[in-house]
């Protein structure tokens, strides 16, 4: 199969279009700099594979299984999943050896060091949201004037890339994660892809996958302002570390496939 023909049955299969002829991307310069972000423009003769690492946040709840039993203490977990990288891989020439070698052996890190490519690097989305706007003056507020009366030659910019992560770890609270990312370029968001509860056994969750579909009610821990009269629930945390990184997703000018749908065109029989 070449390039000509995958675009043939992309254009024909249940793919997720993106609307934009372009996306920002990381350059690899601290996100406070004025070129820490250049415009990628999508085409026709280019193939950019997205790893992704996943992550999960969880937090205390009380649920029901049944409309005859008492509420149980619980841990509610979602699962998102970031952009670790994406490797771009410009020219047809390219794509077709890419092509040639994924149908002898469908596993993309053996065959990417084989094929000339580009990567560009992500890093986790509060990184991003903390530089973004309004974000970026707690920061300098609470961080940088008390670095600067230390070292006068410090930057802004060089404070934030050394601090911004104990930053976010005192403010975590400021910073709950975001699920609303809609595309696999959205910096300061999280793909949601799985939510579950477990029941909490001995200050531990057990283990047990319980689907929210299974549960009749299910509370979150909180706490209440009264002047108000607005109950504002507990934010999700991380659970753990962050998972091993895979192959996702696949963007073929403007289609964006899944590994499993890009899999199974390229797998196909042409006649």
């Amino acid at each position: 199969m070449n390039l000509s023909q995958l675009l043939d049955l992309v254009n024909e299969c249940d793919s997720q279009t993106l609307t934009d002829n372009s996306i920002l991307v990381p350059t690899g310069e601290p996100v406070l700099e004025s070129n820490a972000f250049r415009r990628l423009d999508f085409n026709k003769n280019q193939m950019i594979i997205v790893e992704r690492v996943d992550q999960d946040f969880y937090r205390f709840c009380k649920v029901r299984l049944s409309k005859f039993s008492f509420s149980k203490e619980a841990y509610d977990f979602v699962r998102g999943c970031r952009t670790k990288r994406i490797i771009i891989i410009d020219g047809t020439d390219n794509i077709n050896s890419l092509l040639t070698l994924f149908a002898q052996d469908q596993d993309f890190y053996k065959i990417l060091p084989q094929i000339p490519n580009q990567e560009i690097n992500y890093k986790e989305p509060n990184y991003y949201r903390l530089a973004d706007g309004g974000n970026s003056s707690f920061f300098e507020e609470f961080y940088y004037q008390e670095d600067k009366e230390k070292d006068a030659n410090l930057t802004i910019e060089e404070i934030f890339e050394r601090d911004y992560i104990s930053y976010l770890d005192d403010c975590s609270s400021d910073f709950p994660p975001s699920f609303d990312a809609n595309s696999p370029f959205d910096k300061e968001d999280y793909q949601m892809i799985d939510e579950w509860v477990e029941l909490i056994k001995y200050d531990f969750a057990d283990g047990r996958r319980i689907e929210n579909s299974q549960l009749i009610s299910k509370r979150f821990r909180g706490y209440s302002i009264p002047r108000n009269m607005e109950f504002i629930e507990d934010g999700l945390e991380r659970y753990d570390e962050e998972g091993e990184p895979y192959i996702r997703e696949i963007l073929i000018g403007n289609k964006l496939l899944s590994s499993k749908q890009f899999a199974n065109l390229t797998a196909r029989k042409l006649f």
